[in-house]
């Protein structure tokens, strides 16, 4: 299998090295159809060629496995407690005690601030700038005229908006 750079470069979790030995042997001696590291002509090489050429492959090998070293020692240095939370038994849990309701907001409209027509769906939506009760008017939201009125039936509209 064939693996280009722009391949070797995004398959981060995996230890393949940059340059193979057969890739750059390759390249150097540019011999198309051999069949190894040592090209078609490996047969008939010198003794120095062969020597120059295992030298290289050694080199190369040795370099792409300290390459793999440093990748690995990077993961492994890592401490636990980089992890995405920590863990905690669930023996340390302690039971809820008071009322469900105690500390949470209670969400009355108080007043409505603005009227607005807004496309849902390709079709006309009314909504409203609601202010909460017990909250600063910075806090309003945009609500549904429609969600408002079935949530809060004793909420009386203003009749200046329609």
């Amino acid at each position: 299998m064939h693996v280009t750079l722009n391949q070797r470069v995004n398959m981060k979790s995996s230890i393949i090295p940059l340059n193979t030995t057969c890739d750059v042997l390759w390249e150097r001696n540019k011999l198309p159809g051999s069949s190894g590291c040592l090209g078609r002509n490996a047969g008939t090489l010198g003794i120095d060629e062969v020597y120059t050429a295992l030298k290289d492959s050694d080199f190369l090998l040795r370099q792409n496995l300290q390459v793999a070293q440093e990748r690995m020692k990077h993961f492994a240095g890592k401490r636990i407690s980089n992890g995405i939370h920590k863990v905690f038994h669930v023996s340390l849990l302690k039971k809820k005690t008071g009322s469900m309701s105690a500390g949470q907001v209670q969400w009355v409209p108080a007043k409505i601030l603005n009227r607005g027509i807004f496309k849902r769906h390709n079709k006309p939506v009314t909504r409203w700038l609601i202010q909460w009760a017990y909250l600063p008017a910075e806090d309003a939201t945009w609500e549904d005229s429609n969600d408002i009125q079935e949530r809060f039936p004793f909420f009386q509209s203003e009749d200046r908006f329609f």
